[in-house]
């Protein structure tokens, strides 16, 4: 497919344009009290929990009730997406503030958290605190501070993180990099070890792009990569796979099932949509899209921990134009419609035929 690259590496952006109106939302909070531990919950489902309107005028009930909409959908897990150095501006130097403010509207609504630490984010390396000069994955100083900056975020939000991903998408990064690999794996096996020390109940793992791999004839760097850690997590965005369509996507979900086997891995999807606009989405497509996901997603549950949806409300046009001149491609409006139009509501809050069919389907499970 002509737009796969830009499909494929630029999902995870519109999330940070579009979040990166936090900060401003959380600087109208005079005082945010850390949550306090959360009980364990039995649900299954997460999201990308975005929020109606172009984010400008969001108070923090605008936030409470786009959290409090997905838990009763039945989301039970959020997603969240941060760059290290978001977190950690140099050794030690820490800015919470960004990260409390959902964390403490999440613990209200009893929402746990799938965290993605992007220090790979799809093709390229993520940012890192600056006074942290990258070299190898497992240099023991990148070790040490990694590893150390992971064990202060899991301690400063006890039980409300249920996954780690140590990257985001990073098959899009290795595909390129392969030499690279057994460094990272070294990595990884550091952090999974200290982290299961103090935090047993944390799964840790590695997401990667089940479409892109399958185009680019690279299963075999998520097989390599997937085999350390506790889980092995997959993005899913069937439109990007050539000759798909919205009803013949379980050959797929089978051959991520056997991945997952090969490499003795329980595995989920992290996110997973089909637009309603723009390469050749629409909402008959998105519903029949969503119907035969949770038809298979029946057959095959007990083989899944969690099934992952992208997104709740559509992003504004500003954060799809914005995206689209970063990636270059100013005037690919099949694209900026197909990022537009992910949602299951649109970005004024009208709900999407997929909404319905959600409601509809999310009720056969209970």
């Amino acid at each position: 497919m002509k737009n796969r690259y830009w499909v494929t590496t630029s999902l995870l952006v519109l999330c940070v344009l579009f979040l990166n109106y936090l900060p401003a939302c959380a600087e109208n909070v005079n005082h945010v009290n850390l949550p306090a531990p959360i009980a364990p919950i039995n649900g299954r489902l997460s999201m990308a929990i975005t929020f109606p309107g172009d984010g400008s005028q969001l108070d923090v009930d605008g936030f409470r009730r786009s959290y409090t909409t997905a838990k009763n959908l039945g989301v039970s897990l959020c997603t969240l997406y941060y760059m290290w150095s978001e977190l950690e501006s140099s050794q030690g130097n820490y800015s919470w503030g960004d990260l409390d403010f959902p964390m403490q509207l999440l613990a209200e609504q009893q929402l746990r958290v799938s965290f993605i630490l992007k220090i790979i984010d799809t093709s390229q390396l993520g940012t890192y605190p600056k006074d942290l000069r990258f070299r190898t994955f497992d240099e023991p100083g990148f070790v040490r501070r990694l590893t150390r900056f992971v064990e202060t975020l899991l301690a400063r939000y006890p039980s409300q993180i249920n996954y780690l991903w140590i990257g985001n998408e990073i098959d899009d990064y290795f595909v390129s990099h392969r030499d690279a690999i057994p460094a990272y794996k070294n990595l990884l096996s550091e952090v999974v070890r200290a982290v299961h020390a103090k935090y047993p109940g944390v799964k840790i793992g590695t997401i990667s792009t089940y479409h892109d791999a399958k185009m680019q004839k690279a299963l075999d760097v998520i097989e390599q990569t997937g085999t350390v850690g506790d889980i092995v997590g997959f993005s899913f965005y069937p439109q990007s796979i050539s000759g798909a369509t919205p009803t013949t996507t379980e050959p797929y979900m089978q051959d991520m099932i056997a991945i997952a086997k090969r490499i003795r891995k329980p595995f989920l999807i992290t996110e997973t949509a089909w637009s309603a606009e723009g390469l050749g989405g629409s909402d008959a497509h998105q519903v029949e899209y969503l119907r035969d996901l949770f038809r298979i997603y029946r057959r095959y549950k007990d083989q899944m921990d969690v099934l992952g949806l992208f997104v709740l409300y559509d992003f504004p046009g500003s954060v799809n134009q914005d995206l689209a001149a970063q990636a270059g491609i100013q005037g690919q409006e099949d694209f900026v419609r197909f990022t537009g139009s992910l949602g299951y509501a649109k970005n004024d809050g009208t709900p999407r035929p997929a909404w319905s069919a959600l409601q509809e389907e999310l009720k056969k499970l209970k």
